[in-house]
């Protein structure tokens, strides 16, 4: 490929501002827009041929925007047709590729701080927002065939926070309708598709809660009716999930007297079996 010419040069001779460089780039990824049919299965081979250069120039510091966008796009179309089959993507790829993924998405994981966040151009968000949304339909299908359960390892939990923050924030303050709705659905992939999973949702619950009523109670028409949509009904269907009586086992507490109910909070009506050890976060004190 005419970027290894670029990616492999010795060291100390690489110029990221170099128009070449994003010429290249641009050229692999218009290859393989154009030449992959859409349901097309390609080897994983291919994927480790082109991903060699792409690591090198990963390992160049100040990539430029345009530069970080076409990386984007190339890694989505090598992890939809080459790594999303059951089996193909192995576990310590994907461990390498979701905080990778994320970083040149919305920078690094600092929750004071957005500013390395806002300066980057959003057509590189919403690249990277789509790769993510692949990323996580890959490790559904390996889920699903019992290969492994990324999420299930508390090793992938802080790169987790830092992927929810960073699509949060599009949600939020994404200046364009499409970037905010593919924030939106690319977390609908992460929560429903993925995880699936009411407890370990609850650990991001409150900070989920907070960004979308933002974006719901914005004033005046700043939000589009279509990311308004489709932000009630991400957050209505995390609220079911998060609170699912048949999985929470809730007991609810009769009551036989008008003195019962003048003794008995609303907090105390409704209580949480506890006896399941899997619900080590979502407990009575939780629910209160």
């Amino acid at each position: 490929m005419k970027l290894s010419q670029f990616t492999l040069a010795p060291p100390g001779t690489f110029d990221q501002s170099s128009i070449q460089v994003t010429e290249a780039l641009k050229d692999v990824y218009t290859h393989l827009r154009d030449s992959v049919k859409p349901d097309a299965t390609l080897s994983t081979a291919l994927a480790d041929f082109i991903f060699v250069p792409l690591s090198y120039l990963l390992k160049q510091p100040n990539l430029s925007d345009p530069q970080i966008e076409l990386l984007l796009k190339v890694l989505t179309i090598l992890i939809r047709h080459c790594w999303s089959p059951a089996g193909t993507i192995p576990y310590v790829l994907a461990k390498q590729l979701f905080p990778l993924i994320t970083f040149l998405t919305g920078g690094g994981p600092n929750a004071d701080n957005k500013s390395e966040i806002d300066v980057k151009s959003d057509e590189l968000k919403l690249a990277g927002s789509e790769t993510l949304q692949v990323f996580f339909k890959s490790l559904s299908k390996q889920k699903g065939a019992k290969i492994y359960d990324f999420f299930s390892n508390v090793e992938t939990l802080p790169a987790l926070g830092h992927a929810v923050t960073v699509l949060l924030h599009f949600c939020e303050h994404g200046k364009s309708i499409e970037l905010q709705l593919q924030a939106i659905r690319t977390l609908c992939t992460l929560y429903f598709d993925l995880i699936a999973d009411g407890e370990i949702l609850s650990y991001i619950l409150p900070g989920n809660v907070s960004s979308l009523a933002k974006v719901i109670a914005a004033p005046g028409l700043k939000t589009h009716y279509t990311v308004l949509v489709e932000a009630i009904e991400l957050l209505g269907k995390l609220l079911v999930l998060v609170y699912n009586d048949a999985d929470l086992k809730t007991k609810v507490k009769e009551l036989e007297s008008i003195e019962d109910i003048m003794d008995s909070s609303e907090m105390d009506i409704i209580t949480i079996e506890e006896a399941d050890f899997k619900k080590v976060h979502r407990t009575n004190k939780w629910l209160k």
